[in-house]
Order: C-alpha cells, then sequence, then structure tokens
C-alpha cells in the first residue's frame, strides 16, 4: 500500500516536522507494511508537476498538513489527483482545521476527512486501520468527514504525556 506525504512549503528553507512526528510513532512492523513516499515541494512549484510526481506514486492514501499559506495550492493539486488516481483515501490536518470543517469538507468531496488537534497518540492505530482496510480510524478522535452526506465530527485530539511521544529525529523522514 503506498501512503504518500504531501509536504507543500513556502519555501526550501522551511520544511514540516509533522510527517516526521507522525511517522516516528510508528511501531518498526507498521512502518515495513506501509510503503511512505513524499512528495515534496513550495507554493511556487508547478502544480502540474506535483500532481504528475503524486500519480507515478500510485498513492493508495495521500496525507497532507494544511496552513494557511497552502491551503489553496494543496487542494488543488489533490482535487487533479483524486480525479486521476482515485486513491482510497485522501486526509488532512494541520491549523487550518481547529475549527467547524463542515462546509470544506461539503465542497471538497474528494478529501476522505480532516484532522483537527495533535494526531501523534492517534495515528499508530489510524495507520493500522488503513492497513487493515477497515473503519474504525473512524472511532478515533479528532476526525471530520461527511459520509452517506451525514457529517460526522469527534472531539478536538490532544496528546495526553508528550513525555511519551518518540523524536521527530527517530524518523527517516526527518531532514
Amino acid at each position: 500500500m503506498n501512503f504518500i506525504w504531501l509536504d507543500i512549503n513556502a519555501s526550501w528553507s522551511h520544511s514540516s516536522l509533522a510527517l516526521p512526528a507522525l511517522h516516528s510513532q510508528l511501531d518498526s512492523n507498521i512502518k515495513q507494511e506501509c510503503n511512505w513516499q513524499v512528495v515534496r515541494g513550495t507554493i511556487k512549484s508547478s502544480i502540474s508537476s506535483i500532481v504528475e510526481q503524486t500519480i507515478k506514486t500510485e498513492p493508495s492514501y495521500i496525507f497532507a498538513t494544511c496552513w494557511l499559506f497552502n491551503i489553496n495550492y494543496i487542494n488543488e493539486v489533490l482535487s487533479r489527483v483524486a480525479a486521476i488516481s482515485k486513491p482510497k483515501g485522501i486526509f488532512l490536518g494541520g491549523p487550518e482545521f481547529l475549527g467547524n470543517n463542515y462546509e470544506f469538507l461539503l465542497s471538497k468531496p474528494y478529501i476522505t476527512a480532516v484532522f483537527k488537534g495533535e494526531g501523534e497518540d492517534m495515528f499508530p492505530m489510524f495507520v493500522e486501520s488503513l492497513l487493515k482496510q477497515d473503519s474504525r480510524w473512524k472511532q478515533l478522535e479528532g476526525w471530520e468527514y461527511i459520509e452517506n452526506g451525514k457529517y460526522d465530527t469527534t472531539a478536538e485530539q490532544s496528546v495526553k504525556d508528550f513525555s511519551q511521544l518518540k523524536n521527530p529525529e527517530d524518523s527517516e523522514f526527518f531532514c
């Protein structure tokens, strides 16, 4: 299964810690089951190039962190990728989703769900659910999605004990 992280930053000098922070929480056996790939760019990168790179990965699932500066760019890329390659799921997180996301999800049916809050605690269970191709991820806190016309939302997720987290530096994606 190809897990694609769409990493779009403001510039090459500012990289996101989201993927290494989440990836480092996974057990080695789960990491081995996932084929993680990163498609990197900036908001000045050619959208067509990023779409092409993403499609070439044959994505099963696509993930991205959205900020005020990149959300429109990411949505442009994902709408095109979803129309061409039909991934099993597209999941977004980041500060842009801390409020109510009903209107956003309604206007972007290619987005499977958005996550609000800190995902490090739940990420291993989420990835395991995707690997097993079940819907247990919907029972985890922090998700908002529309399914069969019904809007579902849960409480914002927060890390219970930061001292129990593994360092982002432990991830192969830390740069």
